[in-house]
């Protein structure tokens, strides 16, 4: 079975400060799966959010979690979306 490429979409806090950690997540999502990514996407909002998209699903979100990500785990959620 060959592996589809999927879409990510990230939103995060840009007043909360979190440009740089989701730089980092874009980082190593790229360094993990670079040939099975058809894009990622970096929304900047407000509000305190950091919610991660894969393929319309929603893998990770601070709003309902009250957690910031931990990449190990969205690499993981990826990994397992890919099969």
């Amino acid at each position: 079975m060959v592996k589809q490429p999927v879409s990510i979409s990230i939103t995060y806090c840009a007043e909360c400060g979190y440009e740089e950690p989701t730089i980092r997540l874009v980082r190593r999502l790229m360094d993990e799966f670079h040939m099975y990514l058809r894009r990622i996407e970096i929304v900047p909002a407000a509000g305190g959010e950091l919610e991660v998209v894969v393929d319309g699903e929603l893998i990770h979100s601070t709003r309902s979690s009250g957690l910031f990500p931990k990449a190990d785990a969205i690499v993981e959620a990826v990994r397992q979306r890919l099969g």
